[in-house]
This record gives C-alpha cells, sequence and structure tokens, in this order.
C-alpha cells in the first residue's frame, strides 16, 4: 500500500525574511550614516578649534605691542581686558586681557573663538609672559647739569615734586628734590631765592649721581633720537614755532611734525592727551652761540636737542628734556615741568644756562609718564607661552 505525505505549508515566509533584510540593512545604513555624520562633526570641530586657535594665536601677536595700553592703569595683581576684535569678515575672534605681575612682567591672554550664527562653535585660551623694558633713567632734580650752573635774573628752578597742570592721572606730588644737581664742586647763583625747594641741599653739588652722564647724553640720547617720531634740523639764526591747533575738533593730527602733543590739555576733547612723542632737534653749534635756534614750543613727551637752543616767550612743555649743548632763555615767559638734563663740554657757559623768566618745575610724573611712552613689551625668553 502506497503511503501519500502531505507537502508543509510555507505559504507566508518571504515577507519575515524580507523584513528582516530590509532591518539589517536599515541598520548597516544607519550605521554608515551615523559614522558619517560623527565624521562630519569631528571634522567640523577641528576646523572650529583650528580657527579658534589661530584667533588666539593672532590676539597674542597683536596683543604684544598694546599690553602697556590695555594695562596702563593697573597695578600688581589687577586685570584689564580689550576689545573684542573680529579677523577680517571670518567668524574669528579674539580678546586680549592682560594681568600685571609687578612692574616689569605681564601676563597676556588670549580668548579666540570661533563663531557661526553667532553661536560659539569652538574656543581657545592662549597666554604669554610678556616683560616690559624701558629706559633706566632717575631724573631726581630739577635741572641735572654738567659742569658749573648759573641761575641768571628771573629764572626758578623748583625741586618740589609738581603735577602739571590739567593732568588728572598723576599720583600725589612725591619727595622734594634738590632744584639742581651736578658734578661741579660750585655753582653761580645770583638769587638764592631762584632755586626753590623743600629739599637740602637746594643745590646738589659735587653730586655722584652726575659723574658718568656720557651714559645718558651719548648712548641713551642717540637711541631716542633714532627712534624720534619727529626730527626736524632747523637752520642757525631761525625761530621754530612747534604750537599748532587741529585741524578737526576731537582729532589729534600726528603727522603734523610741529604737533608735540597737549600738556595743558588745550585740545579739543583732549584728543591729543595721549599723544607723547621723541622730538629730536639736530640744531647742532654754531660756535658758542645760545641763540643758534630759537624755540617756541608747546608740547609733551621727550625733547631731544643735539646742539644750542633758547626758548621763546609762551613757551610749555611737560616731560623730560636732554641737551647736547646749551640750553637758555631768550625773553618773555617760558616754563617746562618734569626734569632737565643738559651737558656743556665746549662752551664757557653752563651746560644750563637759566636766564629771563624761565621757571622749570620738577615732576616725577612728567617724567614717569613721558619715560612710560617709551616702554616696550615683548615675549619671556622662559617659560613665556602656555595653552589652555
Amino acid at each position: 500500500m502506497r503511503v501519500l505525505c502531505s507537502p508543509r505549508n510555507e505559504r507566508g515566509i518571504a515577507l519575515p525574511v524580507a523584513i528582516f533584510a530590509l532591518v539589517v540593512i536599515g541598520a548597516l545604513v544607519a550605521g554608515v550614516f551615523f559614522t558619517g555624520r560623527i565624521e562630519v562633526r569631528s571634522g567640523e570641530n577641528a576646523m572650529s578649534g583650528a580657527r579658534a586657535t589661530e584667533a588666539a594665536q593672532a590676539g597674542l601677536q597683536m596683543g604684544i605691542p598694546n599690553v602697556l595700553t590695555i594695562g596702563a592703569t593697573l597695578t600688581d595683581g589687577q586685570t584689564a581686558a580689550g576689545a573684542k576684535t573680529q579677523l577680517g569678515t571670518t567668524g574669528s575672534y579674539y580678546q586680549d586681557s592682560v594681568t600685571r605681575l609687578n612692574r616689569y612682567m605681564y601676563l597676556l591672554r588670549s580668548y579666540g573663538t570661533y563663531e557661526v550664527g553667532g553661536v560659539v562653535a569652538g574656543r581657545r585660551t592662549m597666554a604669554m609672559l610678556v616683560k616690559r623694558y624701558m629706559p633706566e633713567l632717575q631724573v631726581n632734580a630739577g635741572a641735572t647739569v654738567v659742569g658749573t650752573p648759573q641761575v641768571k635774573g628771573s629764572a626758578v628752578i623748583d625741586g618740589n615734586d609738581h603735577t602739571p597742570p590739567g593732568w588728572t592721572n598723576c599720583d600725589a606730588p612725591g619727595t622734594a628734590q634738590p632744584g639742581i644737581r651736578t658734578n661741579s664742586g660750585t655753582s653761580d647763583i645770583q638769587k638764592e631765592s631762584n632755586v626753590v625747594t623743600a629739599a637740602t641741599p637746594e643745590v646738589s653739588t659735587s653730586d655722584t649721581s652726575v659723574t658718568n652722564m656720557s651714559a645718558i647724553l651719548d648712548t641713551l640720547f642717540f637711541q631716542l633720537a633714532g627712534q624720534a617720531n619727529i626730527t626736524l634740523t632747523p637752520a642757525h639764526g631761525t625761530v621754530l614755532n612747534a604750537d599748532p591747533v587741529p585741524a578737526t575738533t576731537g582729532t589729534c593730527t600726528r603727522s603734523n611734525t610741529l604737533n608735540w602733543g597737549d600738556p595743558g590739555r588745550y585740545s579739543p576733547a583732549h584728543a591729543c592727551e595721549p599723544y607723547f612723542p621723541i622730538v629730536y632737534l639736530n640744531v647742532g653749534k654754531n660756535g658758542s652761540s645760545l641763540g643758534d635756534v630759537r624755540l617756541h614750543m608747546v608740547g609733551q613727551g621727550v625733547l631731544l636737542v643735539n646742539g644750542n637752543i633758547e626758548l621763546n616767550a609762551g613757551s610749555v612743555f611737560s616731560g623730560l628734556v636732554l641737551v647736547r649743548g646749551t640750553f637758555g632763555k631768550a625773553n618773555g615767559s617760558a616754563t617746562i615741568t618734569g626734569g632737565v638734563i643738559s651737558q656743556n663740554a665746549e662752551l664757557e657757559s653752563l651746560g644750563s644756562e637759566a636766564s629771563g623768566n624761565l621757571t622749570l618745575n620738577y615732576s616725577r610724573c612728567a617724567v614717569k609718564t613721558a619715560l612710560n611712552n617709551l616702554a616696550v613689551t615683548a615675549p619671556a625668553t622662559y617659560r613665556g607661552f602656555i595653552q589652555f
């Protein structure tokens, strides 16, 4: 007898197999998309981080010469921030901050970001130790004279510490200094009332601090002359007038070589108040003539005179004056607030002959401010850079 086997019922197996295949394929596709998305995001993050890093580095490089500007009013331990700056038209920005560590050392931080649609996509912070370099010059008298000082007429040399008129950023007046310091053992003062100071002595003769002035009036003088913002060579027998009026209200016309800053805060909106130029007058010497060049000036900063010069009426200057020759006064009244260092190795009259109505007021603030504007900054050479 033959037995017949009925076939198994396999209807519907294709659907589960197809669904399973779709699930597997979907998982594979999803995995590929997920991996691709991770790769894209990683690339974008790496690019954003690189752009933020470049922005932070740019901030450091741009910040080094601006450390003293950003940290101008800081004391030890204080921090000040600069403005947020965009690099061109890109989405990269940096913002510098400066922390004063001591008189000579600053910590410069640069916070770099890369932004997309106003949203920060990457950020980096870099920091650098920056050292401040400035001329080491101690001015501790109204007039420092190499030779025998002479004070004539109604000239006044005041060794008390003054604040220049109109200045608001000075500390309280400090210790009074001698009106005159000289390496000579004698002085020629027609009237003792010409020298005014609370210090003793009023005139410091045989002063050891004046014995090696060649380091200042030779080496430092010509170093500063090489950095001068303004260099003029006036002809002998001429009158030089440096008393400009700003061309536009609120604008300091620094391109004008006769604009030497604003010692009395005269200009509109005090536009020239922060301008402290180095002015180099290469006058030269014509025999022993004090009046080789007569100068009428209104200015501030550092005045370098290579030769003989007289001041004309109405002159006002705040800062440091270095004279390699004879310095004197013509007619009228003139005022210098700060300090004068003068030499005279060749002329019969003193290195700084003061006569007429010249008033010379010692000012630690005026000298310090002038020297501070000569300071430069550079990265410290030891452990000068960090990144985080």
